[in-house]
């Protein structure tokens, strides 16, 4: 009986050990799988110097200590880069990330409406968070994008979208960024592929350029008799949704981005800003 449960004495003293590396184990902190310092790497911080042997500490995702020979933070989750080469997340400027999946299958394609005038459409509600370019996109290095709808003159609003997220909702970090619109051709295009004339060519961008301005002036108009309401003899107006979409680029509080690939269209888009 004695052999098979052993002294009592040495029982006692595995217990006491046993109970000191609890108390010991009690008293260190948990690591959290939120606070993670990368130690040992090289970061290349780009605003600044090269830090060799240096440390990132981040908390939630966000980066809240840069330098040399940091200290990690208690409970930290501890990560050696030694030999690596850390550097900040790259930013795609004109993209249609996450509206677009396979180009040849219409139906995963959500970046362009149809007709020429849709400020109402936002890029960060079209999102599919779940597209299958986004973390192929993630892992080359590409941690933010601004999503731009393409189609029509006024094409929507853009957002910047962190690569990271389950819902549209987690994945906006600002929206809506700009008003889009792409101006018009202003000179004709000759090719095998096209089917219009120059004659033709010229009447559609006329007719482009019309409807261009008629939505700014119209979305004005409707902002102006908005901001009127209440006012003695001033009627309450129907919202639309479109106008309505154009009163933070109206008022300044968000640019309007206007894209232009010829001269002749960076001319004639400059010239309608001046007006």
């Amino acid at each position: 009986m004695s052999r098979r449960l052993g002294n009592p004495v040495a029982r006692a003293a595995r217990a006491g050990g046993w109970m000191a590396c609890l108390a010991m184990l009690s008293l260190a902190p948990p690591v959290r799988a939120d606070l993670i310092a990368l130690t040992g790497g090289t970061v290349h911080t780009v605003s600044g110097a090269i830090i060799e042997n240096g440390t990132v500490i981040m908390d939630h995702g966000r980066i809240i200590a840069v330098g040399a020979n940091l200290a990690a933070p208690a409970g930290a989750k501890v990560v050696s880069i030694a030999g690596k080469h850390v550097y900040p997340g790259m930013i795609s400027s004109q993209s249609i990330l996450g509206l677009t999946e396979i180009s040849s299958v219409k139906g995963t394609n959500d970046f362009a409406e149809t007709g020429d005038t849709n400020p109402n459409v936002r890029a960060e509600v079209e999102i599919n968070p779940s597209s299958d370019i986004i973390p192929v996109t993630r892992v080359n290095g590409i941690t933010s994008a601004l999503v731009v709808p393409q189609g029509g003159a006024i094409s929507g609003t853009s957002a910047l979208i962190h690569l990271s997220g389950w819902t549209w909702e987690d994945m906006t970090f600002k929206a809506p960024l700009a008003l889009q619109v792409n101006w018009p051709s202003m000179t004709p295009v000759r090719g095998f592929f096209v089917t219009q004339s120059d004659d033709e060519q010229k009447k559609a961008r006329d007719q482009s350029l019309a409807a261009l301005k008629k939505a700014f002036d119209d979305a004005r108009a409707f902002w102006t008799a908005r901001d009127a309401e209440g006012r003695p003899g001033i009627p309450r107006h129907d919202s639309d949704v479109r106008w309505d979409a154009m009163g933070k680029a109206l008022k300044g509080e968000i640019p309007v981005m206007i894209r232009a690939t010829a001269l002749a269209q960076i001319h004639g888009a400059l010239k309608f800003v001046d007006e």
